[in-house]
């Protein structure tokens, strides 16, 4: 809402003597403005529309969640990473226009970078799709910057990848992406080692230098500890000896 229109907006919100109605959720209520919400979108206005009593049950929204939205229609303000996932998870349920817009700006916005590797692996469930995609081609476009803050070291394995499919791969120095799989396996390295020769294999070798590679086998003594990935390089390097390199 236009605040300049409604300068008292934020206290009609706050000032639970106006409330005229109250939610129920599995874990506490929370007094509020119907009128408020059902102006906020199309799920609170079907939800009080003709209805009478104050109080309502809730069961698909939690009231942690909520809070974070009746504050955001408060302070008609930009979305912060503190709020992001909780109200994520009241869009899921409303499907408000206005919101949708606002959780796009925020993946969008480079200030928000830093956050974005979170919200890739938070929506990776299929009804966030469009969030998950399009903070894919946000990592894609700050893929340097991410680098630099070891951004994709705590992802699991599903997620990591998702986002380093061959598409993606081809796109960025090779070099780069081994030192990301390397710091990735090493992050967690007991639950992590056997995934380290399917990333592995996942990078064209070609684009990176023989020097390097030798250089990588000997400051990275633990391929010794993984079979499938020692014979990967050994093969290697015997490849590029054949060809004199």
């Amino acid at each position: 809402m236009d605040v300049e229109k409604f300068p008292n907006l934020s206290k009609l919100l706050l000032d639970e003597s106006f409330a005229d109605a109250e939610l129920s959720f599995s874990n506490g209520s929370a007094r509020v403005l119907r009128s408020i919400l059902a102006a906020s979108c199309d799920y609170f206005y079907n939800f009080f529309y003709n209805k009478s009593r104050t109080v309502f049950i809730i069961d698909d929204i939690s009231l942690a969640d909520f809070r974070v939205y009746y504050k955001y229609l408060q302070e008609s303000a930009e979305i912060t990473e503190t709020d992001i996932i909780a109200l994520l998870n009241v869009q899921l349920v409303i499907k408000s226009n206005g919101l949708e817009n606002k959780i796009y700006n925020f993946i969008k916005d480079e200030k928000n970078v830093a956050y974005i590797g979170i919200l890739f692996e938070f929506t990776s469930k299929s009804v966030f799709e469009n969030y998950h995609n399009l903070a894919k081609i946000v990592i894609g476009n700050n893929f340097d910057k991410l680098n630099e803050i070891h951004a994709f070291d705590s992802f699991n394995y599903v997620n990591l990848n998702d986002l380093f499919d061959q598409k993606f791969i081809k796109t960025k120095c090779q070099h780069a992406m081994l030192q990301i799989v390397t710091r990735w396996v090493d992050y967690d390295y007991k639950n992590r080692k056997n995934d380290w020769i399917t990333l592995m294999t996942k990078l064209d070798f070609n684009r990176i230098s023989s020097n390097t590679i030798k250089v990588y086998i000997r400051e990275n003594p633990k391929i010794s500890q993984v079979p499938e990935l020692a014979q990967f390089y050994f093969d290697m390097l015997i490849d590029d000896k054949k060809h004199g390199y």
